[in-house]
């Protein structure tokens, strides 16, 4: 998903490009006329630029207590929105990684946060 959100170019962020998160001009080229609709396939030859930096810029991923540090550092930079697309772990359903997040994850965060 993170190759893919980079490489699609539908949106563009200047936080990624101060941070030397966007993918060359070159390499985006070989996926600039795959169609969005297409999934992640067209995007798979840009995983090996994909870094542990791009995941965890893009992603929150671990355990409850692993993300709820990642959102309040990024609540504490100035982050006042977050899009929940959540991936399920095995044995978990989507509806229950969303409701986790809304009932063990936010409530923490505005905890600390204030």
């Amino acid at each position: 998903m993170v190759a893919r959100y980079l490489g699609a170019g539908r949106l563009r962020s200047k936080t990624l490009k101060e941070h030397g998160l966007e993918l060359p001009a070159e390499a985006l080229q070989t996926v600039a006329g795959a169609s969005y609709a297409a999934g992640v396939t067209p995007y798979l030859s840009l995983l090996p630029l994909i870094t542990d930096r791009h995941v965890n810029a893009l992603t929150l991923a671990g355990t409850v207590e692993e993300v709820i540090e990642h959102v309040v550092v990024l609540v504490r930079a100035g982050i006042d929105e977050i899009m929940v697309k959540p991936f399920a772990p095995e044995g978990v359903t989507i509806e229950e990684t969303i409701a986790n997040f809304a009932s063990r994850v936010w409530p923490q965060v505005m905890s600390s946060v204030g």
